[in-house]
């Protein structure tokens, strides 16, 4: 059974110790089973924020952070590494996401980083018009 409906079972949320009838065991939005995909413990808090767009060299580029608040509990992985992207879409009407960059970034701390919109991909990108978000995944 998953009580929570967060994509983890409940034996498998006994087992890591999180919490069965919350899909965020660590209430900061993200589910548990996106948190273990990822490496982590569910306890642990996630944020992910887009801080600032500019451009560098005629290219847009997007400064983010991404912040990891171990529980007090042991993990398996200690800094799990995962891959970024960076993606844009001119408009949320119909959304049509393209990657513009991506890389790796590892899951320990505070991380603070700059990304630059690939050179081949920006004659689509027009931060004044359009929309960036990022999504993290195992690699």
């Amino acid at each position: 059974t998953d009580l929570d409906g967060d994509g983890l079972g409940d034996l498998h949320e006994l087992v890591l110790g999180s919490n069965p009838r919350a899909a965020s065991t660590a209430g900061d939005g993200y589910s548990d089973r996106d948190k273990t995909n990822l490496g982590l413990n569910p306890a642990d808090v996630l944020r992910f924020n887009v801080t600032d767009i500019s451009f560098a060299d005629g290219l847009p580029e997007v400064a983010w952070s991404v912040e990891v608040e171990k529980a007090g509990v042991q993990t398996m992985s200690l800094a799990p590494e995962v891959t970024y992207e960076l993606l844009y879409t001119p408009s949320l009407v119909n959304p049509q996401w393209q990657v513009v960059r991506s890389g790796t970034v590892d899951l320990d701390g505070v991380r603070v980083l700059t990304s630059q919109v690939e050179a081949a991909a920006a004659a689509s990108v027009d931060p004044n018009q359009g929309f960036f978000r990022l999504r993290l995944t195992t690699k």
